[in-house]
């Protein structure tokens, strides 16, 4: 995986985890 993928799947996680909290 490249650098720049895992900062995307990072990204994914922070914003799902925002998502959740804004529930």
């Amino acid at each position: 995986m490249s650098r720049e993928d895992e900062l995307l799947e990072k990204l994914d996680e922070c914003e799902n985890a925002t998502a959740f909290l804004q529930v």
